[in-house]
């Protein structure tokens, strides 16, 4: 039976912003204009109109909008939410190879995951689906589309987000992209006493206190252009460095060694999912990183491995999870707020990346919980964290690693979604918002507010329990409701059921 498929009405409007996988390598530093972007399959363009606003030099060609452009090379190429609307199978790996063909360092390739059919009609056809539109849509799992892309180009792709991989040509700019993912930017320590030829040269100085703090190693000469001005000054960089240590103190410096092993250690651990590289293929910069701390690439990557293979055993996890600073410990998980994720100890980061190398980066999670009696992991949106006391959940990932699955839950239907308490947990101690958190929960629990926590984890449990107390929430602080004076229901809470919490 010969059916029309109404490719044309597949380009969306997504209303001034970025596609995700655009914005994903654009947050990632891959997009720049320093670099030529080009949108094989552009729809109607939007991607391309957003990025010349920023300067980027890029072009598109599609079948439908844009006919007229021939597809050109570039720098980046995307082939964003293109091969799943493709419903020849044949068609479909041809237009991969010939996106490959045109990128010269990256292509970005995006399609529609699984999760995606349950809110779209459509009827069985070859190896997708027929939507009520008219339009085809092959939905992938996460693991399909990856596999799908190393068989049709023989690369290994790294995952950017839930249906959105990375296919690197230039290997050098794989490892600098991976080398980030797992990376944190530090500050140099802070200058506790003053010192004459510290304050003399202190721009000068700052470059350097700069570069050890991201590398915690002294610098080639190549690789800081102040180097040459450093050695006339004070005869060598090791002698330059000894100024900023004797002013800053040498503890926190110890601190910051640590912590880049750790890095280092996560990155090679975490690189056996998507292919390690060899030690001649990364940056001169990370092999002088490797070689500082580690003597050898061999002893680098199996004190890496012996971390992975850690990161699968559960009681090992359940101890860490036990003896870490920071999160919020359940009976079966522990969670933490996104930003607080460098503060684990990095057996716990190495759990939670197993997670990412096969999602991806999931930026809209502010909120991860850890299992700790299967190796799971999920990513939690929730509503406005700072700002909302009690924020509402809106979506989850939930990332089933032993099985290799994705399943997404949506809270926005939901009449009575769970919410969030006792925030400070989640975040470390020095984080700035802490104190603000803390004194909420002391004052919830001084209230009784806590006292049945078996009812207190929706918003109609938790709006319950405040009119119960005569409690009304202002930002980060309880105030009473006068007898008279009605009570008024947090906002979105209206006509609500009770569900059960996950």
């Amino acid at each position: 039976m010969n059916i029309a498929i109404a490719r044309h009405r597949t380009a969306i409007r997504r209303g001034g912003s970025l596609s995700t996988p655009v914005q994903r390598a654009l947050d990632a530093g891959l997009i720049s204009s320093d670099v030529s972007f080009f949108d094989y399959g552009c729809g109607l363009g939007e991607d391309l109109h957003l990025l010349s606003g920023l300067g980027i030099t890029c072009g598109g060609w599609d079948p439908v909008h844009q006919p007229g452009v021939r597809p050109c090379a570039a720098s980046v190429v995307n082939l964003g939410y293109v091969v799943n609307v493709i419903e020849n199978a044949i068609e479909r790996s041809e237009t991969l190879l010939k996106a490959w063909g045109l990128a010269e360092r990256l292509l970005i390739v995006a399609a529609r995951l699984g999760f995606d059919s349950k809110s779209t009609r459509s009827t069985e056809f070859g190896d997708g689906n027929i939507t009520s539109r008219g339009t085809f849509q092959k939905f992938y799992t996460q693991t399909e589309l990856r596999e799908w892309i190393v068989v049709t180009l023989g690369v290994d792709p790294v995952p950017a987000a839930p249906g959105v991989f990375f296919v690197f040509r230039d290997t050098e700019l794989r490892q600098v992209y991976l080398s980030q993912r797992y990376r944190r930017r530090r500050s140099a320590p802070r200058v506790t006493k003053s010192e004459r030829l510290y304050e003399e040269y202190r721009e000068l100085l700052d470059v350097l206190a700069s570069f050890m703090a991201n590398h915690s190693r002294l610098p080639a000469a190549w690789e800081l252009p102040e180097s040459s001005e450093l050695v006339n000054v004070f005869g060598s960089i090791k002698k330059a460095f000894s100024v900023i240590r004797r002013i800053t103190g040498p503890e926190q410096w110890a601190a910051i060694r640590q912590e880049r092993i750790g890095e280092l250690l996560l990155q090679l651990a975490l690189e056996r999912f998507t292919g390690r590289s060899r030690f001649t293929d990364r940056s001169r910069s990370i092999q002088l990183d490797i070689r500082a701390f580690f003597s050898s690439y061999k002893n680098a990557c199996s004190q890496a491995d012996a971390l992975l293979f850690q990161a699968g055993d559960m009681s090992a996890i359940e101890t860490a999870m036990t003896n870490t600073c920071v999160g919020k410990r359940t009976g079966n998980a522990l969670y933490v707020q996104s930003d607080a994720l460098h503060h684990l100890p990095y057996l716990l980061r190495v759990y939670e990346g197993c997670a990412k190398a096969y999602i991806g980066d999931m930026v809209e999670a502010n909120v991860i919980k850890l299992h700790r009696h299967s190796p799971r992991v999920s990513y939690l949106t929730y509503s406005d964290f700072d700002k909302d006391p009690h924020p509402i959940l809106q979506e989850s990932f939930l990332v089933k690693m032993g099985a290799l699955k994705v399943s997404y839950r949506d809270y926005g239907a939901y009449r009575n979604p769970p919410i969030l308490h006792r925030k400070e947990e989640l975040i470390h101690k020095d984080d700035k918002r802490w104190p603000m958190f803390h004194r909420l929960t002391k004052q919830e629990e001084r209230w009784g507010l806590y006292d049945h926590t078996e009812e207190i984890g929706t918003v109609m449990g938790w709006q319950e329990t405040l009119l119960k107390h005569q409690a009304r929430l202002r930002g980060h602080r309880l105030v009473r409701v006068k007898a008279a004076e009605p009570f008024v229901e947090i906002e979105g809470s209206t006509n609500v059921t009770t569900q059960n919490k996950i």
